[in-house]
């Protein structure tokens, strides 16, 4: 049998707890009444601990975003990049994998319980192509040509100094 009482509201008080209970007569004489799994907490919406942060990736790195909720579980979680529903995003961790500038935006999840729920400081991360000079060759003509990964919108400057 399981049976769950509330007592959030002795909070702070000392209390004594008693069972009535109809016992078999096989099982009759001294015994032992245990309890298992027993779990005081307040009943309360969770409570976001401790969670990590934002910040600037390169193209193709991994991520791991994460938050850690205290209350009364269980717990579900669901995170959101610019307000809409990741997918997949549904654990107290969200792996960004092969990040591309796709997923620059603003993070947040909410971590809720029987008794609420709790959105966590969005944080905003941005992915940015990671800057490169690739290998130099030469044309046909005699030209140097020189690759470059580059993020749009910035400006470079490539300066050569001859030896």
């Amino acid at each position: 049998m399981t049976a769950i009482l509330d007592l959030s509201v002795y909070a702070g008080q000392s209390l004594r707890l008693s069972f009535d209970a109809e016992v078999p007569e096989r099982f009759a004489g001294l015994g032992l009444l245990q309890l298992d799994n027993v779990v005081i907490a307040s009943a309360a919406p969770p409570r976001i601990t401790a969670q990590s942060a934002g910040g600037v990736a390169a193209v193709g790195e991994f991520l791991t975003l994460s938050v850690q909720a205290e209350g009364l579980p269980p717990f579900t979680f669901r995170w959101q990049r610019d307000g809409l529903d990741v997918p997949g995003g549904s654990g107290n961790f969200l792996n960004l994998v092969n990040l591309t500038p796709h997923h620059t935006g603003v993070y947040r999840v909410r971590v809720a319980n029987a008794y609420g729920e709790v959105w966590r400081q969005p944080i905003r991360m941005s992915v940015q192509p990671a800057d490169s000079l690739e290998h130099p060759q030469m044309t046909e003509t005699g030209r140097l040509q020189i690759p470059v990964a580059a993020q749009a919108g910035v400006r470079y400057v490539l300066r050569c100094r001859q030896t």
